[in-house]
């Protein structure tokens, strides 16, 4: 009867392997790697308030932070929301959009009216001399994809770990807590691990 038993655990424990490896799907561009690092978003501002590199990760059981990106008809749009720095730093939103369905290589970013992405920190508790800082993505280089991991089947959307880079020139606005304002024309050096969702239809 014991034996009986575990013959019958190793059954199942078969048949629950074999069903989680159906859920693995291998896209059109053949890749089948796992991106194991955490979600997360690195920018290095050259000059302005936050002149230096940051790693923004998400909030934990925070369920409006997230580090996302959809696919859309014609373009793949990135937008991590409410993420912070290991001095909590706070990135209210940062956008990126890039043409297509994602590959391995250089993807054209795509435009539209005010650039191709942007990003925004608001100063809720007073910590700067800012309320305030804007900046749209108005240089539109390419976006390299670096790694893309395999889909994995949801309920009702599959997912996927991308690892991209890119570096642009910004156009940011900084709002004073006098409420005065000034521009800065600046790069910015941005890499980023993301969780990419696309529905089942």
């Amino acid at each position: 009867m014991k034996n009986f038993n575990l013959y019958i655990v190793g059954l199942l424990l078969f048949l629950f392997s074999c069903s989680k490896n159906d859920e693995i799907i291998t896209d059109q561009n053949g890749t089948n790697q796992e991106i194991t690092d955490d979600l997360q978003l690195s920018i290095e501002f050259l000059d302005g308030p936050h002149t230096g590199k940051h790693i923004f990760k998400e909030i934990k059981d925070d369920i409006q932070s997230n580090i996302d990106g959809d696919l859309n008809t014609d373009y793949t749009s990135f937008e991590f929301k409410n993420i912070e720095n290991e001095t909590n730093l706070i990135l209210n939103n940062f956008r990126r959009s890039i043409e297509g369905e994602l590959i391995i290589g250089k993807l054209n970013s795509k435009q539209f009216t005010n650039g191709c992405g942007s990003l925004f920190f608001r100063d809720t508790d007073n910590k700067f001399s800012y309320k305030e800082i804007r900046a749209d993505f108005n240089g539109c280089t390419p976006t390299e994809i670096l790694e893309l991991s395999s889909w994995e089947k949801e309920v009702v959307y599959n997912k996927r770990k991308v690892k991209a880079q890119f570096e642009e020139t910004i156009k940011m606005k900084i709002i004073n807590d006098d409420n005065s304002s000034f521009e800065i024309n600046t790069t910015i050096k941005v890499s980023f691990i993301a969780e990419q969702k696309k529905l089942i239809l």
